[in-house]
């Protein structure tokens, strides 16, 4: 979101001022779940130039901060331009409002904890275009995979609340963003 003040505002007491919102065009929402299991997330209404725009900044940050120590899984359905962008790619080809079967998140979760185990500095990005219950299910999969947890209502407590905490930092953001805006406006008034 960006916050406009509407520099037309009557001289007078604050309910007068108004402030306009506007959307901008939707982004990839980028979580570092863990110190090594970064999500990317799609939303489904992106559109195409901003999806590859987006992508294209992602892949310049984890080169720059991680090297050629990262792997991306592709949670959606095959993704040329993301293998085109990085030859570290996994295409899993899971079918988007299908879950996967049992044998395709353990192969995955199988996978993940053989990189990550093979050097401390290898990072995992799970990628997923439009709905992100596929990033739910293998995350919650792999923390009681990998022994993370103590239990499966563990590791699903952990994806949610690791989700909620983003959401609640984003709207404080928010909310001061707007705060200063108005403390802006009536002082220039």
């Amino acid at each position: 979101f960006r916050i406009v003040p509407n520099h037309n505002c009557p001289p007078g007491p604050l309910p007068r001022c108004t402030m306009s919102v506007t959307v901008e065009p939707q982004q990839i929402d980028l979580t570092y779940i863990t110190e090594c299991i970064i999500t990317i997330l799609c939303p489904a209404g992106c559109p195409e130039h901003v999806y590859l725009q987006n992508l294209q900044d992602i892949i310049v940050m984890l080169q720059s901060k991680h090297g050629h120590n990262y792997m991306i899984i592709n949670l959606s359905q095959r993704n040329d331009t993301l293998s085109r962008l990085n030859h570290k790619v996994l295409d899993t080809g899971w079918v988007d409002l299908l879950a996967p079967n049992l044998n395709q998140i353990f192969t995955v979760c199988s996978l993940m904890e053989n990189w990550l185990q093979r050097h401390s500095k290898h990072v995992l990005v799970l990628h997923c275009r439009g709905n992100k219950g596929r990033l739910g299910v293998l995350l919650a999969s792999y923390i009681q995979f990998s022994n993370m947890a103590a239990s499966a209502d563990f590791s699903l407590d952990h994806f949610a609340m690791r989700r909620f905490y983003t959401h609640i930092i984003l709207a404080l953001l928010c909310y001061m963003c707007m705060c200063v805006c108005v403390c802006v406006l009536v002082t220039d008034s």
